[in-house]
Parts: structure tokens; sequence; C-alpha cells
């Protein structure tokens, strides 16, 4: 039996870490912004292009996350059809674990299973070069996907060798997708307007009201005035990414908070 499918597996720490360098100079995350649906549609599209009429099974999307809760961000990337998020663990360093396990086990289990005849590798990880070799033991192609190299980030060239082909993104596919945000400079609270913190309340309120169902606001607002746990570690963190560090900052978490609670109601009225 001919197998027509084919996989698709987006290591999304390289390929942010990586889009930032080549298009901006940096690979730190909270210094970019992503359209998520488009990137991952341009992705797809190249993949149809390239495959020549293999169907896409599923777009596989590793990240991490810390405690394991999903943000914003990988809410709306599992809403989009045919994609599957993955999340390993954020360490307090900011160092991703799990992502190659995670990894390594869905392709050899798909290959395995005879589920794809060809699978697309979107990252920079040297580790996955036995998985790899493995995977094409069981009769699966592998293409690998990766970016142009930055100043700071680059492909694995042991991966290029095991892999059955290299497809290249450039600056020309990356920047429709991304934008440079620019964080503040700043050194003490009262650098912190009222409207900053208001701001990035209401900019965490709309994400997370985008992808939330009925029940999870129904639940959020009879926990009021207590902001469950997950939805707060992810409100501090969405803040932190346009205010800088709010670590020691109580009274502004404090006011965050309130203007959370007043974008919500203004979202549910």
């Amino acid at each position: 039996m001919t197998i027509a499918n084919s996989v698709l597996f987006v290591d999304a720490g390289y390929l942010l870490a990586g889009s930032g360098d080549v298009l901006f100079g940096t690979t730190s995350r909270v210094e970019i912004t992503c359209n998520y649906p488009s990137l991952i549609q341009a992705i797809k599209t190249r993949v149809a292009e390239h495959s020549r009429g293999l169907r896409l099974l599923r777009t596989y999307w590793y990240d991490g996350a810390r405690s394991g809760v999903p943000t914003p961000d990988h809410r709306l990337i599992e809403s989009i059809p045919y994609v599957k998020v993955r999340l390993g663990r954020v360490t307090p360093s900011g160092q991703q674990k799990g992502i190659e396990t995670m990894m390594v086990r869905d392709l050899l289990t798909l290959a395995r299973e005879r589920a794809v005849a060809r699978a697309y590798l979107l990252t920079g990880d040297e580790e996955l070069c036995e998985a790899v070799r493995a995977a094409q033991d069981m009769g699966v192609q592998v293409v690998l996907m990766a970016l142009v190299e930055g100043e700071r980030t680059g492909r694995s060239h042991e991966l290029v060798r095991e892999t059955d082909e290299l497809i290249e993104l450039d600056e020309e596919f990356l920047r429709p997708h991304f934008q440079r945000r620019e964080l503040p400079n700043r050194g003490a609270l009262e650098d912190l307007d009222e409207d900053a913190i208001r701001d990035a309340a209401r900019e965490f309120v709309d994400r997370w009201i985008e992808v939330a169902s009925r029940r999870e606001l129904d639940e959020l607002l009879a926990a009021e005035p207590r902001i469950p746990r997950d939805i707060d570690v992810q409100l501090i963190e969405s803040a932190e990414e346009t205010l800088g560090s709010l670590r020691d900052l109580q009274d502004a978490k404090i006011r965050l908070r309130d203007h959370f609670w007043a974008a919500v109601k203004e979202k549910v009225e």
C-alpha cells in the first residue's frame, strides 16, 4: 500500500530565535512579535509545493512552557486545524527541556506505523541525527527545513548531511510574519506610567479571550477578585514582554491585575 502522507515538525525555539537573529539581530523572543497563523500557513504552503501531491497529515509545533502551562500564543496555535502543540519545560534560566525527546518519539512512531512517506523537520538540533537515520531505515524520506544562518544562529551541518534534502527559508520568506517589539528603557517603578500597564493588561486579555472557551471565561469570572494562578503567571509574563521585569515591583503587579479585571469586564459587557 502506497503511503501518501507527509508530516511537518516545527521546533518553535529554533524558528523564532533564528528568525529574530536573521531579521533583527536578536535571539530574544520578547523582542519580536509573530503572526503565527500566517507563518504556519506559509510553511505549510512551502511543504505542499515541495511534496508534489502528498497530503499533509499534521503539523507538530514543539515549544517550551513554564510549569507546562500553555500561553495564549500556544492556545491560538493549537486552535489552527491539523496543528498539534507539544509543550516541553522551561527552566528558571530560560532553557527548554524535553523538545528533542518529543520530536524523536513522534517521528519514530509515525515511521514505525508507516503513517507517512516523508517528514519535514524545521529544526537545527543536531541531536536528531540518529532519529533521522532510524526513520530513513524504515522507509521515510526526511527533508530538513532550515533558516539562513544569522550571526548567532545556524543550522546543524551534520543534520544537513543526514537528511535527504534541504529547504532553506530566507529573509524574504520570514519578513512578512514578524515585527520588532521595542522594549522600554527604564530603571525604576516611577518610569512605569499607568497607560503602559493598562495597555499591557488589555493586550493580554484580548489574546486570552480570543482562544478561551465559554466555560473558561465563566470560571474566571466566578473566581473574581482572585486570578487563577496559571492565568496570573501568563499575565505577568506577557506584561514583562513590554514593560520589562516586574519581579520586585509588587505595586505594579497589583495595578496590572486591576487593569486585567477592568479589561475582562469591558469584553464581556
